[in-house]
């Protein structure tokens, strides 16, 4: 074989991987921004994905990745989110009522008016919601929060 075909036999291998690499982490992207609803997502790497105003509600979202992702205003109503690292995420004004949040990481994630009622299992597995910014974000009481953690002292509010 001549060096210019083992040239671009070489490319046409190294493009065949990158293209099948590319939709291993945009094909779980697509669906979390536009079929979000129902979605199986578990071990999903979403790191830094722009997610602001999907529609989550019902979406298996165990052992992902969301880190440092946008996620306002985004509906994550019954979602399950066991495992799940949420760290420095930006869910302002995002809806969590009723999720499943067991064993997940919050650290550093901004939850600003976020609505966090009904979230039965928040304190289970503890999840780390350490510097949380929980200004305005509601709750009732249903949301059980981890042990020691003061809610309102992170700025959240008790609404019945």
């Amino acid at each position: 074989m001549t060096r210019r075909k083992l040239l671009w036999t070489a490319l046409l291998i190294a493009a065949t991987c990158a293209v099948v690499a590319l939709g291993v982490f945009i094909r779980p992207y697509l669906i979390a921004k536009y079929r979000g609803a129902n979605a199986d997502l578990r071990r999903a790497h979403l790191v830094r994905a722009r997610l602001a105003g999907s529609d989550l509600s019902e979406a298996v979202l165990s052992h992902a990745v969301l880190r440092g992702s946008d996620l306002r205003g985004a509906n994550l109503q019954d979602a399950m989110l066991f495992g799940t690292n949420l760290d420095q995420c930006d869910l302002r004004d995002a809806y969590l009522g009723g999720a499943t949040i067991r064993n997940a990481s919050m650290r550093g994630a901004s939850l600003q008016n976020a609505q966090l009622r009904g979230i039965p299992e928040l304190g289970y597995n503890p999840t780390r919601i350490e510097n949380v910014d929980l200004t305005g974000a509601k709750y009732d009481s249903r949301t059980i929060w981890p042990e020691g953690f003061d809610p309102e002292a992170a700025g959240a509010v008790l609404v019945e």
